[in-house]
């Protein structure tokens, strides 16, 4: 499935890491059923913050240490399943 979140719309701001948190066990579902993350647009805080909140996700839901959950990313990286176009 694909959970969008849009800042700019509307008068609440909907921020990515706050989509991934509040959709903790689906996205890690997803992930573990093969997902990619694509993390598109601006290059400040945004990506950090993203990618801080889905290594907390899979860190809980997977039940992995910090250590662990970061390897997991990086992997996804390295697989093409994790990828950030940021400008």
């Amino acid at each position: 499935g694909f959970i969008p979140a849009f800042s700019r719309d509307g008068d609440t701001k909907d921020y990515v890491q706050h989509r991934v948190a509040h959709h903790a066990a689906r996205v890690w579902n997803m992930l573990e059923a093969g997902a990619a993350v694509y993390v598109a647009g601006s290059s400040a805080s945004m990506p950090q913050d993203v990618r801080d909140t889905l290594s907390q996700v899979v860190e809980a839901c997977g039940r992995m240490s910090r250590d662990d959950a970061g390897v997991y990313l990086r992997r996804m990286e390295a697989n093409g399943r994790y990828v950030v176009e940021a400008w």
